[in-house]
């Protein structure tokens, strides 16, 4: 650490902007790299500066000694530099001033300390009265202690807990939300023979978001609505039973639409459907009346949830 009296005037701090513009440096890297040249040049108690000691202080750009030289901090000598007049005599009167101002407060916290020293009565020093009591007598070095310095003497404050504050972030509103979802559903609903959704409160409405926490791309319910519309069992037919907005929005409904459970649009309806519809049910294979069967008891359980069928 460089010694406590090496600072930058003024005017030097003036000159090394100036310095470090010209070269596109930081003004910053070329302070400090002014006072690493000026401690050395105090240690070494000699104003001569080589080009190493100044690729040292400031970095290797060979543009830094003719810089410093043209902004007044150092002098051409031969092959070498050397710290100009006015940097040195600053550096010797800034120091001579530092070490009488020591000394001044030395003899000043001397004088002090002595002063608090007790005589007896008898005109006996008032050691040799320490001494017969069985005290220690004072000694040179506990009559003139040391002044401590000005960190000793401070004391030392605890430091301040750390205070952390709480910030609740409420969560990001959906791009896509309950009345874009409706608004879906109305576009070809009633084309399809579906009923409106008209209605968004309660039960609906907490459906309604707990499905769109999960899936909230409207793409992806783009293609749920359309393979609804392309499902007969799900339009009704055979019937009565018909997708509503309260079944669209039950855990696992939307998923079985993409997962193709209702695909097809014609329907067995266990003979309960036209001719048509019938005629191939001796033909079909176990995959296709297995799927019939999730259909059909997706059926019942619909009107039981309605309370159409006991």
């Amino acid at each position: 650490m460089a010694p406590p009296f090496l600072a930058i005037t003024l005017d030097a701090k003036r000159r090394i902007v100036r310095t470090a513009r010209a070269l596109e440096l930081d003004p910053a890297r070329m302070g400090w790299g002014l006072l690493d040249l000026l401690e050395h040049v105090w240690e070494r108690k000699d104003p001569a500066v080589s080009a190493l000691v100044v690729a040292a202080c400031f970095g290797p750009d060979p543009r830094i000694p003719a810089a410093l030289v043209e902004f007044g901090f150092l002098v051409s000598v031969d092959a070498a530099w050397e710290l100009c007049k006015e940097e040195t005599d600053r550096l010797l009167l800034t120091h001579k001033q530092r070490v009488a101002a020591g000394k001044a407060r030395a003899a000043s916290a001397g004088r002090s300390a002595g002063g608090t020293l007790q005589h007896s009565t008898s005109g006996e020093p008032a050691a040799d009265q320490r001494a017969t009591s069985g005290q220690p007598a004072l000694t040179p070095s506990t009559q003139h202690p040391a002044p401590s310095t000005v960190e000793e003497d401070l004391p030392r404050a605890a430091p301040a807990p750390l205070q952390l504050e709480e910030v609740t972030v409420d969560p990001p509103e959906p791009t896509f939300a309950p009345p874009d979802l409706q608004a879906l559903w109305n576009e070809q609903a009633e084309r399809h023979g579906l009923p409106r959704w008209d209605a968004m409160a309660g039960k609906r409405k907490a459906a309604c978001a707990s499905r769109l926490r999960e899936h909230p791309d409207p793409a992806w319910w783009d293609k749920v609505l359309a393979g609804v519309y392309a499902s007969a069992f799900l339009c009704g037919d055979p019937g009565p039973w018909r997708a509503n907005p309260d079944w669209l929005l039950r855990p696992g409904s939307a998923e079985s639409v993409l997962e193709g459970k209702y695909a097809g649009r014609a329907v067995s309806g266990r003979g309960r459907g036209t001719p048509d519809q019938n005629q191939g049910l001796a033909t079909r294979t176990p995959e296709q009346m297995a799927d019939e069967n999730d259909m059909w008891a997706a059926y019942r359980e619909n009107r039981k949830a309605e309370g159409l069928e006991p």
